[in-house]
């Protein structure tokens, strides 16, 4: 069974994610239309937390890493960051499933 999860905090630009045997697999939309999907290893969601003392900052290190090309899209680096905070707001929700004490994180 796959966790499930959408965050659509940034208007017309809800992200998707799936998990399902330990990867987690990532759906970016503008509107109703994909733009871009992407798969990481939950692992390597967990290993970017523990890399960090503070977490936030493995979490945001690693959407930087697998995003970098947001940054050239219409709206800039701060729309950019938008959308990766929605992406890890979205992960957050579906481990949340998964693992109640990671949603509190």
């Amino acid at each position: 069974m796959a966790l499930t999860a959408t965050d659509r905090s940034v208007r017309d630009h809800p992200q998707q994610v799936s998990i399902k045997d330990g990867i987690i697999t990532i759906t970016s939309k503008v509107g109703r239309m994909t733009a871009n999907v992407h798969k990481l290893l939950l692992q390597d969601w967990k290993d970017a937390e523990a890399r960090y003392i503070n977490e936030l900052a493995g979490r945001a290190e690693l959407m930087r890493e697998l995003f970098a090309h947001l940054d050239d899209q219409p709206g800039g680096a701060g729309q950019a960051q938008r959308i990766r905070d929605s992406i890890v707001r979205a992960i957050i929700k579906a481990l949340g499933q998964l693992e109640p004490e990671t949603s509190s994180r």
